[in-house]
């Protein structure tokens, strides 16, 4: 058996998050759950980005042990305002965000 690792806290998380968002070498995947997700809720990359620099890791990370890794739930608003939250992973040694499912909140 796989040894979990250790989660971030939800600043730690945030600001990686942020810092991965931003930078040119990172790189975001979308599981196929997130972009079905994504099209129902009318969220495009450009809403996600936009979240990731406005918003924030809300809750403590969520264990995932099917995947073997931590889920952080975010929220942040799209484009035009609207609050959505973003199920994601970090993968910090690939700078890496997995975006697992993305749904509409309220404010």
């Amino acid at each position: 058996m796989k040894k979990r690792p250790k989660s971030h806290s939800k600043s730690e998380a945030t600001r990686l998050i942020k810092a991965i968002a931003r930078d040119k070498d990172g790189m975001i995947n979308v599981r196929s759950h997130a972009k079905k997700r994504m099209k129902e809720r009318n969220a495009d990359m450009l809403d996600i980005l936009c979240a990731f620099r406005n918003g924030r890791i809300i809750e403590a990370p969520e264990w995932d042990a099917d995947h073997n890794e931590w889920k952080y739930k975010f929220t942040g608003n799209k484009v035009d305002g609207e609050t959505i939250a973003i199920i994601v992973n970090i993968n910090e040694n690939k700078k890496q965000l997995v975006l697992i499912t993305v749904f509409e909140t309220k404010k």
